[in-house]
């Protein structure tokens, strides 16, 4: 999954809901129907809902936890 040929990308877009607060939207593409990508597929899904709670808790709290362990 780490062949040049096989990369995915990543795109991050912003849109504002009122003064103060926004919507990221990520989009994580490039990823093949092929049962071998099936565990980088979950594995990616589970980062990106770790990584944006805890990018949420830092810009709500000040507290965060940039990490993607299971």
């Amino acid at each position: 999954m780490n062949n040049e040929d096989e990369l995915t990308t990543v795109h991050v877009s912003f849109q504002a809901i009122h003064e103060n607060s926004s919507k990221v939207i990520v989009e994580h593409r490039g990823f093949k129907n092929h049962e071998d990508w099936i565990e980088a597929i979950n594995w990616h899904q589970m980062a990106w809902s770790g990584v944006l709670d805890s990018l949420k808790s830092a810009l709500e709290k000040g507290e965060g936890n940039l990490c993607c362990q299971p």
